[in-house]
């Protein structure tokens, strides 16, 4: 009878375990989907849809003036996104799901470290914060 037991509470804790990476497997793939659209609307400049999708924090957090100064500064100074490779994901615990995206962004003229935040709700991924780290724009950025 203990043994059945064991047996039992492994495989209950192992069917959990894979329900719960399933989902976070799940966010990932959602939280990269969009990352990627991001990376859609900058190369074709629509940085006017990135404001307005963007969650209400994300919003609050600045004035649509100043983001549509930085991304147009970065367009200038980086060009077009090329490729990108995640460096890390890692899931923020708190209120809802958030997952932070870490890329190494290849653009035509240089290369940026990307910080995505992603609020996941519903099955989709809406973002809530941006960060960009890049020698070649902070030159542009300082003049």
């Amino acid at each position: 009878m203990v043994g059945r037991f064991n047996w039992l509470s492994l495989l209950i804790f192992f069917s959990v375990s894979m329900v719960a990476c399933n989902g976070h497997n799940a966010s990932k793939q959602i939280a990269e989907n969009a990352a990627a659209v991001f990376h859609d609307h900058y190369n074709a400049k629509n940085f006017s849809t990135i404001f307005t999708e963007a969650h209400p924090d994300f919003k609050r957090s600045g004035s649509y003036a100043n983001f549509h100064t930085l991304m147009r500064t970065m367009y200038h100074s980086l060009g077009k996104v090329q490729s990108s490779k995640n460096k890390y994901v890692k899931e923020i615990k708190g209120d809802g799901e958030t997952l932070s995206i870490q890329q190494k962004t290849t653009f035509k003229n240089g290369i940026g470290l990307e910080t995505f935040l992603f609020s996941i709700d519903d099955g989709e991924a809406v973002l809530a914060g941006y960060k960009i780290s890049s020698s070649h724009l902070d030159e542009k950025l300082n003049k």
